[in-house]
């Protein structure tokens, strides 16, 4: 490893110098000591630039043969050709597939499931975690609602920002009880229902309201997402609010699909950031961006 150094300090120094946010540089790396393992490991002990530049196909040939995901073998090369300056599209790889999860119609609306998905349309959560839902799980806390998700997605404990205009309507649903707050009935319902759509449709309009927000307003929110993100640094990183005033760039397959819907390949970061934190408990903008902003 020790002789692998050379080559690896120049990946790493054009990884930091090109101003990325937090999470993507410590995700790049480590994608980086990776591949640089790789070329220690095939007899590149002292590699040069230029070999290393003639070895990034057999590596994602190797990470294709091993069965990484795409997504994993994308984020690879990405981070590969940031540190030696290189494009992706000069090397084959497996091409992540575009979701089309939750966007085809909503289906069924009926006495059954109308209080679900009219909450839905509101708070965005996820679709088994509806079913947790109990009296108990709505908070006011510093001017702002929000709803309580005690075991999300991987177990996860989440806060759901509720909008300003949507407090009444869902502090309703919650008596301050044990019991649930929709009966079996009313979730199974759900099924009829695209869930994922309304979830989708309420991050858009969750981006929509940040986007919009004025500067004096952002100071608030800048301050909220630092503190879910310091809660948990070693996860998701430290909120760098020098990033939040660049525009995130949509790249890649994505791009072109944003493009073939006439949206706007450049994004207001900090509206995704809220949208992804405080709305959707993702902490990936990524995510946001090609699965729920499209």
């Amino acid at each position: 490893m020790a002789n692998q150094k050379p080559i690896r300090i120049e990946m790493q120094h054009q990884i930091k110098i090109k101003n990325l946010g937090t999470k993507t540089e410590k995700t790049y790396l480590q994608q980086c000591d990776k591949f640089s393992r790789y070329l220690t490991n095939n007899g590149f002990k002292k590699a040069t630039i230029q070999e290393a530049e003639a070895q990034v196909q057999n590596y994602m040939n190797d990470l294709a043969k091993n069965n990484y995901a795409a997504a994993s073998q994308k984020t690879a090369l990405a981070a590969i050709c940031k540190a030696l300056n290189l494009k992706m599209d000069g090397f084959d790889y497996a091409r992540p597939e575009i979701s089309t999860r939750g966007r085809d119609n909503i289906g069924l609306r009926n006495e059954r499931n109308e209080r679900v998905i009219q909450f839905a349309e509101r708070v965005g959560i996820r679709r088994a975690e509806y079913a947790k839902l109990c009296g108990k799980d709505y908070v006011e806390r510093d001017g702002r609602s929000y709803v309580i998700v005690r075991k999300g997605k991987g177990g996860k404990y989440q806060e759901q920002l509720i909008a300003k205009e949507d407090k009444e309507f869902v502090k309703k649903y919650f008596d301050g009880s044990n019991n649930k707050v929709f009966t079996e009935r009313e979730v199974k319902a759900c099924h009829d229902a695209n869930i994922h759509r309304l979830r989708r449709e309420h991050a858009q309009k969750m981006y929509d309201h940040y986007k919009a927000m004025p500067a004096d307003q952002r100071v608030k929110v800048v301050e909220l997402l630092e503190e879910r993100m310091n809660a948990n640094p070693r996860k998701y990183g430290r909120l760098d609010r020098a990033m939040l005033s660049r525009p995130y760039v949509v790249r890649g397959i994505y791009r072109k699909e944003y493009m073939e819907k006439g949206k706007s390949v450049s994004l207001d970061r900090f509206a995704v950031l809220a949208v992804s934190i405080l709305h959707l408990s993702h902490y990936r903008e990524a995510v946001v961006v090609h699965h729920y902003l499209i």
